[in-house]
């Protein structure tokens, strides 16, 4: 099967090729957003207001200025190429523009993920498992907080799931 992108309304070809499917062209524009706010949420922890909120002017090569929870700024890196690439070729202006101006908003990015995402999951869940991996792969309760933009490590703390390796190593100290 070949995907033919559509620039206009639907795209018809000469003749319809078989095993093509043509699509219309806002639905590709959907599919890149949903792409999108996924990828924010899953390889930088954001949650769904901070990504419904994103501009272009939020981006400085490859990091992601974004205003979090009480207005409380901080810098998350971009370490996903791919993500890096769609961000460099949004166009100027908020990175999810809603139908009447200015931006979508934070339930509208929370249906979006849940859309994509199996039972059980949410756009925050993703960003409990944003947590999870990165303490797993560091163990630095301090940059995590910074990354997720929290004012205590405590909050923190209960973002992190703990995994049966890390209760057995840690309870191999004591033996």
């Amino acid at each position: 099967m070949r995907l033919i992108e559509a620039w206009g309304d639907w795209k018809r070809a000469g003749g319809q090729a078989e095993g093509t499917i043509y699509l219309h062209a806002g639905y590709l524009r959907r599919l890149a957003e949903e792409r999108l706010m996924l990828l924010l949420a899953v390889t930088c922890g954001l949650r769904r207001a901070e990504i419904a909120g994103l501009t272009s002017d939020d981006v400085a090569g490859r990091w992601l200025y974004v205003m979090g929870k009480g207005d409380k700024p901080r810098r998350v890196p971009i370490r996903c190429d791919e993500l890096a690439h769609l961000l460099e070729q949004a166009p100027a202006g908020p990175l999810f523009p809603g139908r009447f101006g200015g931006s979508v908003t934070p339930d509208y990015v929370g249906r979006r993920l849940s859309g994509l995402l199996g039972p059980g999951w949410t756009g925050h869940s993703l960003r409990h498992r944003y947590a999870s991996t990165i303490h797993t792969g560091c163990r630095d309760i301090l940059a995590l907080q910074k990354l997720l933009g929290h004012r205590s490590s405590e909050t923190t703390r209960l973002y992190v799931a703990t995994d049966d390796q890390a209760l057995w190593d840690a309870a191999g100290h004591a033996a």
